[in-house]
């Protein structure tokens, strides 16, 4: 049975209203995709998360009473490369065994106007938390919808690449966060 089928039946057994559930998204992983941009010694190299999901709601109509709960498996990074990999999951930067995943919770979205939105909230990365603001666009056809929007972030202010790295000599201070997705509406 499909996701989208299961959490509508789910509604029924709790006798929540149909309605109540309009505006719920479940993400097309295949055809989605979660992006990191850094830079070493100045060159830009980018990595993937190959697993992450999404509670989401969001109504076009209604983008004030949208929310969105991003939970992404940091464990799944993938740089391209073997070394980088390894050097990820050590202390000084995600701490991969004390910190396996990131969390990005909204406490506000709201439109910008052209099918672009802006969403506030809380993301948590190796423990810490910082409010940040998403900008991201909105098209929506056919029971489905693309997402997209960009991010860019401090690492330093996440306690990512302490000690020696810090300084952001070799790697650069700056991340840019890309997500591109895919979703389908719950019916």
């Amino acid at each position: 049975m499909r996701t989208a089928a299961r959490v509508w039946l789910l509604g029924l057994l709790l006798g929540l209203p149909v309605s109540g559930i309009a505006g719920e998204w479940v993400i097309d992983h295949g055809a989605s995709r979660l992006v990191f941009v850094a830079t070493w010694e100045g060159t830009p190299f980018e990595g993937v998360f190959r697993r992450f999901d999404a509670r989401m709601h969001f109504d076009e109509a209604r983008p004030g009473t949208g929310r969105f709960d991003v939970t992404v498996e940091v464990t799944s990074a993938d740089p391209d490369s073997e070394d980088l990999y390894e050097g990820m999951g050590g202390e000084e930067w995600f701490h991969f065994t004390r910190f396996p995943m990131a969390r990005f919770v909204t406490s506000a979205i709201r439109a910008l106007g052209g099918g672009r939105y802006e969403a506030q909230g809380t993301l948590t990365v190796k423990g810490v938390s910082h409010e940040i603001a998403f900008p991201f666009t909105w098209t929506e056809s056919n029971g489905r919808a693309h997402m997209e929007g960009e991010v860019r972030l401090r690492r330093t202010d996440f306690g990512i690449g302490t000690g020696e790295w810090a300084g952001g000599e070799e790697i650069g201070l700056e991340v840019r966060v890309l997500i591109d997705l895919t979703l389908e509406k719950i019916p």
